[in-house]
């Protein structure tokens, strides 16, 4: 029936569209059925064949598989950005985050934000990293045996957590080289893992004690060896930092100084204006304008000795070159002879105060074309209380107030 139904349309389609008149009356009488029934057989056909009744599905099947590709291609970019954060992917973000100095409460908060209803607790945070700690030390005594041989040049310091880290770091590759949690830090310490670099030509280190004492110790036993000495170096760091320190307490001093005058004016101004007698105010302002001047003359030379001083200490010159040792060397010389003037100048006449006190700058490493400059100048800490005549004019008090502003802007230098 399924092959007959078929065939008898098709020639009810025959009949309708390519036969002649009559046709359809005799196709009709021939099968028993109407003429409306032939008719309708053939509208079947010719609506198969033309694709009217499947258009408007093909039209959505097409429809709905552009939604389907664009879907894919956003799923594909997003993809891109896509991080699967299992177990072990976790494990690698606490481990990372203690290793930077974030802690595992801080990486627990910040988990609940990616993993609302999986986030993992501390202590499972705290056997992850305990884990990859273990693992890594294994590797780490493995890599020292190829590592420490290569070491030349090594920068110490310690940091405390709850207990003293010693670490030591190469400059030119800052690969940390050791890191060791101990008991106490001394001398025999440092001493110790300065031994464990048997290649090492130089230090570089704060003014510490303990480190001190360890290069000394370590300074020892190379001598009793027989081997060259270490070039013990103190870093720039803490030379820089202290200079800045510095500068900036007599910028304060100015400040202070400068607003007891203001405060005396004021109350002048005040008296003025009611009538009142100035004598008391004029000699208390005379010695409180030579106090700011003095103050201001030692902020402006320290300031001024202090930029020189962070030139020399610069990789490159202000004219864009390399820096050199001989010429940062000359630098030095020059600002710590200026130094030493200025503060005998500001203690002269009875002074009292405590003025600049300053460490010799001496080059300490044997390796040419780097500046290595043991300490920079401890500036004035203090601005001494000479009793004078002196005054100043209202355009250079100006000048002043624009040089303070111009301070506090800078966060104290100069």
């Amino acid at each position: 029936m399924g092959m007959v139904a078929p065939q008898q349309r098709i020639a009810s389609a025959f009949v309708v569209f390519c036969g002649s008149y009559g046709a359809v009356l005799e196709h009709a009488r021939q099968r028993g059925v109407c003429r409306q029934w032939v008719y309708r057989e053939a509208a079947w056909v010719d609506a198969r064949v033309q694709g009217t009744i499947w258009q408007a599905k093909i039209d959505r099947l097409q429809q709905d598989q552009a939604v389907l590709r664009q879907r894919l291609a956003e799923l594909e970019k997003r993809q891109a950005h896509t991080v699967i954060l299992d177990e072990d992917k976790q494990a690698e973000l606490a481990c990372v985050a203690q290793a930077i100095g974030v802690s595992l409460s801080e990486v627990h908060t910040l988990l609940q934000v990616l993993l609302p209803e999986h986030t993992p607790s501390v202590a499972t945070l705290g056997r992850w990293t305990k884990e990859a700690g273990v693992k890594a030390g294994k590797l780490l005594a493995v890599a020292d045996e190829h590592v420490q041989p290569l070491v030349k040049q090594a920068v110490a310091d310690e940091i405390y957590v709850k207990r003293p880290a010693l670490m030591v770091v190469e400059p030119e590759s800052l690969c940390w080289v050791q890191g060791r949690l101990v008991e106490r830090v001394d001398g025999v310490t440092w001493a110790s893992e300065f031994g464990k670099l048997a290649n090492l030509e130089q230090v570089t280190r704060d003014a510490g004690s303990a480190l001190a004492k360890g290069v000394a110790e370590c300074q020892r036993q190379r001598q009793e060896a027989g081997k060259a000495p270490l070039a013990d170096q103190l870093d720039h760091f803490h030379t820089l930092r202290e200079g800045s320190w510095a500068v900036g307490r007599s910028a304060r001093a100015v400040k202070r100084a400068l607003a007891a005058v203001d405060k005396i004016e004021a109350d002048q101004a005040q008296r003025q204006k009611h009538g009142q007698a100035l004598t008391g105010c004029s000699q208390r302002l005379r010695p409180r304008w030579a106090k700011a001047t003095q103050a201001m003359e030692v902020w402006e030379e320290q300031s001024r000795l202090w930029q020189k001083t962070q030139g020399a200490l610069a990789v490159f010159t202000p004219e864009g070159e390399l820096n050199t040792r001989a010429r940062a060397e000359a630098i030095l010389a020059e600002t710590l002879r200026s130094v030493a003037g200025a503060g005998r100048g500001a203690s002269g006449g009875g002074a009292r105060g405590r003025i600049a006190s300053t460490s010799g700058i001496a080059a300490r490493s044997k390796r040419p074309g780097r500046c290595r400059a043991r300490r920079a100048a401890s500036w004035c800490r203090g601005v001494s209380e000479n009793r004078g005549n002196g005054t100043v004019d209202p355009d250079r008090r100006s000048g002043y107030l624009a040089k303070q502003l111009a301070c506090e802007q800078s966060g104290g230098v100069y």
